[in-house]
């Protein structure tokens, strides 16, 4: 388990903790699904980076682009809870 931040990067398989749902949106490199967290039944969107197999390769994201977005996502997530007062 690495830390960035406030982000915690596991090695457990996401479906162990939440049901994946339907595509929500799509782009070049991510896909975004409804989710359900398993243990509160709490509905989340989540995106689904694909994350480049070797350096060598030409597709996917890179792991410091894939930490920065979440960063990102990470920092929206606050500001919105800031916004609605939680």
């Amino acid at each position: 388990m690495r830390t960035l931040g406030m982000a915690v990067f596991k090695q457990q398989k996401v479906e162990d903790f939440y049901e994946i749902g339907e595509e929500l949106g799509s782009g070049q490199f991510a896909i975004v699904k409804r989710c359900k967290e398993k243990s509160t039944g709490v509905e989340y969107a989540a995106k689904f980076i694909k994350k480049r197999q070797s350096r060598a390769s030409r597709r996917g994201v890179r792991r410091d682009d894939i930490e920065r977005e979440v960063d990102i996502l990470l920092e929206g997530d606050t500001r919105g809870k800031r916004e609605k007062g939680c």
